[in-house]
């Protein structure tokens, strides 16, 4: 239920499509051999947007949170499209430098291509896209979502992009 109603979701450098490796920082260096022991069913954030591109079935069996999100799975939830569909406006945003978001085409919904870890597949080219899983075929034809990129790294645009790309969608 969209309630209260959400017209227009902007999300900043959000992993929408997962992640496939542990971030590159000294924390996550730290807590990712620990992490890999239960990487879907460990009690961090970071599982429930695990991804592992090496195995579809397990990901789709174990995934906690984001293979229902994305209506990855073979039942779909029709809850999901309608609500996305209701937004004005969907907005992603991808830093192009990113490496908390691995891969960064998750920010925009692309993601590795299933087995070839490297190989990204972007949005328009993803099977949830081509049979609308989650109604974004739908909303891009009716320019309701749409994509940027900025260089730079995780969270770390510039006053000028905020300024000139997302603040205009701030106005109404």
């Amino acid at each position: 239920v969209n309630d209260p109603p959400v017209h227009k979701y902007i999300s900043m450098c959000g992993p929408h499509n997962g992640v496939g490796t542990c971030p590159d920082n000294v924390l996550y260096k730290l807590i990712c051999p620990l992490w890999r022991l239960d990487s879907y069913g460990a009690p961090i954030a970071f599982s429930d947007y695990w991804k592992d591109v090496a195995d579809k079935a397990t990901y789709l069996k174990k995934s906690r949170w984001l293979a229902d999100m994305n209506n990855e799975r073979e039942a779909k939830n029709a809850t999901y499209v309608k609500n996305l569909k209701s937004l004005t406006q969907l907005v992603f945003v991808e830093a192009l430098q990113d490496t908390m978001v691995v891969p960064h085409a998750s920010e925009t919904m692309g993601f590795w291509a299933w087995g070839s870890p490297g190989s990204v597949v972007p949005l328009n080219a993803t099977t949830a896209y081509k049979e609308d899983w989650l109604g974004l075929k739908a909303m891009a034809e009716t320019k309701k979502l749409v994509t940027y990129s900025y260089q730079g790294e995780h969270l770390r645009w510039s006053s000028a992009f905020w300024d000139q790309t997302i603040l205009p969608f701030l106005a109404d």
